[in-house]
């Protein structure tokens, strides 16, 4: 009886270790697997890389985006410190190259991106306004040769586009400048008697600030008064109303307004009425 006992414990044991071998068998197989799908995992699937171009004003800034779509950190390569490059040109002709004029230092160089992160690249472009305006090609390259030890095609990580760039002339003539004229005062109409007047007429905003006065000849009855107007270099309206008490007007001679500028380079004379 005892024998048959001791046989019993016995196969019990032999099979508990049997199951325990074969357990992580399995489990060393599945990392096994797990490491053999991420080695050849293409790397479009590691890595999704896009580039950008936006003009501001009278430059461009450019962006460059890789990220890391795996549950692992991804180790780029780069031959040397220049790690991306681009080239701007029209009908084959390139007016901007990142690299031109630029010193690079030869060592291969690496970038680890951590799972699910992204490495961004940022440029800036002052471009010359004497530049045509038009559409211009714009190729963008990250310049990476290896991935995890791994060579890529350099191809995956270029992209080409367009940029529309305008010149100076080109910009909206409505916001340029207009030809300042010899005479800042024009087309000016005076209606009205006996101390009440409308005054009608345009000015320059070049002319600067604008004042009124109004003499007899002897004396003044309005003492300088500025009339406001919008500083530009653009024809402007202007009305002012007038208005002298029947006892300041004279009885023989004429009313005279004056229209001047600050320091007095612009005058020009308005006879109001005449009186006799």
């Amino acid at each position: 009886m005892k024998k048959v006992m001791m046989s019993l414990i016995l196969l019990s044991t032999i099979s508990l270790v049997a199951c325990g071998t074969n357990n992580e068998s399995s489990d060393k197989d599945v990392n096994q697997q797990n490491e053999q799908d991420s080695a050849n995992m293409d790397v479009d699937e590691m890595l999704s890389f896009s580039a950008s171009s936006e003009k501001e004003k009278d430059m461009v800034r450019f962006e460059l985006t890789l990220r890391n779509e795996t549950e692992k950190d991804v180790t780029l390569t780069f031959p040397s410190s220049q790690k991306y490059e681009i080239i701007v040109s029209k009908d084959d002709t390139i007016v901007y190259q990142y690299s031109k004029d630029k010193m690079f230092t030869q060592a291969i160089t690496e970038e680890t991106i951590k799972s699910n992160e992204q490495l961004v690249l940022e440029e800036e472009w002052q471009y010359d306004q004497s530049l045509a305006s038009g559409e211009y090609d714009v190729e963008i390259h990250l310049l990476v040769t290896e991935v995890n030890e791994e060579k890529v095609d350099a191809k995956k990580f270029s992209t080409t586009g367009s940029l529309q760039i305008e010149s100076e002339e080109a910009t909206d003539t409505s916001n340029q400048e207009e030809e300042i004229p010899e005479d800042m005062i024009k087309n000016v109409e005076v209606t009205g008697d006996n101390g009440a007047y409308m005054i009608r007429g345009e000015v320059h905003g070049a002319i600067g600030t604008l004042f009124y006065e109004v003499e007899d000849g002897h004396q003044y009855l309005i003492d300088a008064t500025e009339i406001p107007i919008e500083a530009n270099n653009k024809w402007t309206e202007f009305d002012i109303e007038i208005s002298i008490s029947e006892d300041k007007l004279p009885t023989n001679g004429a009313l005279i307004l004056f229209l001047y500028n600050e320091n007095r380079s612009v005058q020009l004379p308005i006879q109001l009425e005449l009186f006799q």
